[in-house]
């Protein structure tokens, strides 16, 4: 600042050279000079203080970074206290979760299995059932034809006929029995349905389940990555903040005095202006 005074001034005075006489411009030099360490002496003084504000304004500034650095390490260390819990808390849901499955299957395989057992057991009670019943009308048809035979040998084309109808009947018997098992072989394929139906929830759920978890990791780590980003601008805006009270500062302490002295060279180039 001193330096580019001094080269305002000297070239202020051989502008006003040319145009004064040497005498003139002797008194004015030695009045310029004058004046230019006084300027320097006053600017020396006020480059102390300022420079002592500035160390203080530093020291101030390095507190206060100090005090918000240690409340960030205690948010911090509060944020990973708590992603801990979170962490516990979900590999407890996982147990949980996979234990629930374990049990859902054991009891599906479970209960299949003895649906299973109770379609085999009344389709070979059903069996045995319609096989004596077979078993003792045919019996007894037999029974009876034989009789008849012996009875009245002219009655033997209507016992015949008679014995064709309960055949029939029996024969009827037989379908029913077969649509029965029809039945029972399309209910225990739909039981089949139903059961794959459910393993293929149990699945979908498992996945949805692993997405989320996958979302919440992602979540996480965004989180992370926003405040990691969000500590660096509040860093970066104390900076900021710091330097412009710096330059605001100076530029208030100095520009007054500045100006004064512009406008000081700017009259005296008019006084002595032919």
């Amino acid at each position: 600042m001193d330096v580019d005074l001094l080269t305002l001034l000297d070239r202020t005075f051989l502008n006003i050279r040319r145009m004064l006489k040497p005498s003139a411009a002797d008194t004015l030099l030695a009045t310029l000079h004058d004046f230019a360490r006084v300027t320097r002496s006053k600017a020396e003084i006020h480059s102390h203080e300022t420079n002592f504000n500035l160390e203080t304004q530093l020291r101030s500034a390095q507190r206060q970074v100090a005090k918000r650095k240690g409340r960030l390490c205690k948010l911090w260390a509060d944020f990973r206290i708590e992603i801990d819990f979170i962490n516990e808390i979900l590999t407890q849901n996982c147990t949980l979760i996979v234990q629930q499955q374990q049990k859902d299957q054991k009891l599906v395989a479970k209960e299949k299995a003895v649906i299973e057992h109770e379609m085999i057991t009344k389709q070979a009670k059903l069996k045995q059932k319609y096989e004596q019943i077979y078993k003792i009308q045919e019996f007894n048809l037999n029974t009876q034809l034989e009789k008849i035979r012996e009875d009245n040998m002219q009655g033997e084309k209507n016992e015949r006929n008679r014995w064709n109808m309960k055949k029939e009947e029996l024969k009827d018997v037989l379908v029913k029995y077969d649509a029965k098992m029809f039945t029972l072989q399309e209910e225990l394929e739909n039981i089949q349905c139903v059961l794959d139906r459910e393993a293929d929830e149990l699945r979908y759920f498992k996945e949805a389940y692993a997405n989320q978890e996958n979302l919440y990791n992602e979540l996480m780590r965004e989180k992370e990555e926003y405040l990691e980003q969000q500590r660096n601008q509040k860093l970066e805006e104390i900076r900021l903040r710091i330097a412009t009270r710096t330059i605001v500062k100076f530029i208030e302490d100095h520009y007054p005095a500045w100006k004064k002295k512009k406008m000081k060279a700017s009259k005296k180039k008019k006084k002595y202006k032919f």
